[in-house]
Parts: structure tokens; sequence; C-alpha cells
């Protein structure tokens, strides 16, 4: 007897790693009936605020309230097999309005890096961080900051779309944001300094290491937007070595060393 659909995609939603297995607590999984299921679900939120009066667009962006659960339901039906579902990932995140949407961005990425290798998605990553009418296209922006350190952390800085963005950071010189060193005895397991952006988010900083042109406790360091990429770069991507805290014309060296890092992949 074969599990109910439903079930399925409860499971595969909730635990992905459901379909490396042929079968759910016995019994065998029908992987058919849940990308049927899975592609009228979908159907329907593609089409979330196309038509006027939609109910389910009431509310504010409906990016924000069901962008979540298309990237899960887009993911779980490319997991049953059909992968069909990338394509029409790419070209729906393409059209909705992504400026505003304050959560989520780590899962409405994660289709852009499982379905990598699709055309259509490579396109659409092009489109996200390089088109100026996507809020994406500038990493650094105000509203970017809820994805931008789980981002970092993912392959997509590396893919050739968002290189193109780094390609152009790497040569703006203009004010990123600014760096502060607490006193020695504040230093713990995870934290050394803060590090404020521009744009409004913050993150902390470890990993000095004694390096001789650390800053004295409270003296703020401004960085640039090339600063900044080179950075991320090379505490998340094993860019170059770079810190913020240098002096800005060691810093000129490293942007550099990244660029060309880059341009060599």
């Amino acid at each position: 007897m074969k599990i109910k659909t439903a079930f399925i995609i409860f499971a595969i939603l909730v635990q992905p790693s459901t379909l490396q297995a042929k079968y759910i607590g016995g019994k065998e999984v029908d992987k058919t009936a849940a990308i049927s299921t899975l592609q009228k679900r979908l159907s329907r939120a593609w089409s979330i605020g196309v038509q006027p009066n939609d109910i389910l667009a009431f509310n504010g962006n409906p990016v924000e309230h069901f962008g979540t659960m298309i990237a899960k339901m887009t993911l779980a039906r490319a997991r049953c097999g059909d992968e069909t579902a990338y394509d029409e990932y790419a070209a729906w995140i393409q059209r909705v309005e992504l400026k505003g949407v304050s959560f989520g961005g780590k899962e409405l990425q994660s289709p852009l890096i499982q379905g990598a290798a699709h055309t259509s998605i490579e396109q659409a990553i092009d489109y996200l961080f390089n088109d100026p009418k996507s809020p994406w296209s500038n990493a650094l922006a105000e509203g970017n900051g809820f994805w931008l350190l789980d981002f970092w952390q993912t392959p997509l800085p590396n893919t050739a779309g968002f290189r193109k963005q780094a390609l152009r950071a790497l040569t703006d010189k203009s004010l990123a944001g600014a760096m502060t060193f607490h006193p020695r005895k504040d230093w713990n397991n995870s934290t050394e300094a803060q590090i404020e952006l521009k744009g409004g988010s913050g993150l902390g900083f470890r990993g000095s290491n004694d390096d001789p042109d650390t800053p004295p406790p409270g003296q703020k360091v401004s960085f640039r937007v090339c600063d900044a990429f080179a950075y991320f770069y090379s505490q998340y991507q094993n860019g170059p070595k770079f810190h913020l805290f240098w002096p800005e014309e060691k810093r000129d060296v490293g942007v550099l060393a990244c660029r060309k890092w880059l341009e060599a992949k």
C-alpha cells in the first residue's frame, strides 16, 4: 500500500533526506503522485497576486507570506525527480517584488544554489545580482542585511552572475561601513570587534590573530565597498587574505589581489 501523497509532501518539506530512501514508515514513497500534487500547488502559488483582488495577496507582498513555502515546494518537486520546477522558479523569482522582503532570504536563495546547473537558474542569478531593477543587484544595500551573512557562506558568491557584481564592487571606493574593536578584556570566543554596514546591518568579527595593524579598542576604522567584498571573499570563500582594519594602502593591495583571484576563476 502506498503512503498518502499529502504525507509524502509533508515528509519531503520537513525532512528532505526522506527522498534518499525508498520507503517511509515501511511504505513505498509515490514520488509521481507527490510531483503531481506539488505541480498543482505551485501552479497556484506562481500566480498569487497576478490577478486583481486575489484573496491570497490581500495582505502585503505575497513573497513574504508564501516565498519560503514556494522555495521548499520547488526543492521537493526537484528531489522527486521533476527538475523543471527550477525553470518555473527562475521565471517566478525574476518576476516578483523582492524589495522590502525582510525574511526568508536564505530559503529563497536555496533553489538558486541547488539548481545552479540549470541554464534558467544561471540566468536568474545573473538578473538578480546585476539588473538595477533587482534589490539584490547591490548586496550591501539597505534591506539585504537579513540574508547577507548566510549568503556569503553558500556557493552563490562564486557563481558567474554574482562575480560580475563583485568585480564592479571591487572598484567602488565609496563608504560601506565602519569597524570598532572591543577592549581585549571583552573579547570572547566569537567576537573581538563589531562591523557596522552603512545599509544598517551589523556582524561580529573574530580573527585578528595579533595582526600588527590591529587598531586600539574604541577606534573606529571606516571601510569602503571594495574592502567589504574583499573581506567577505577572504573570510568565507577562501579568497586572498584581507582585513577591514588594515591601513588603506594595504587594503588597496588586498583588493587588487581579490580582483585578480576572481578574474582567474
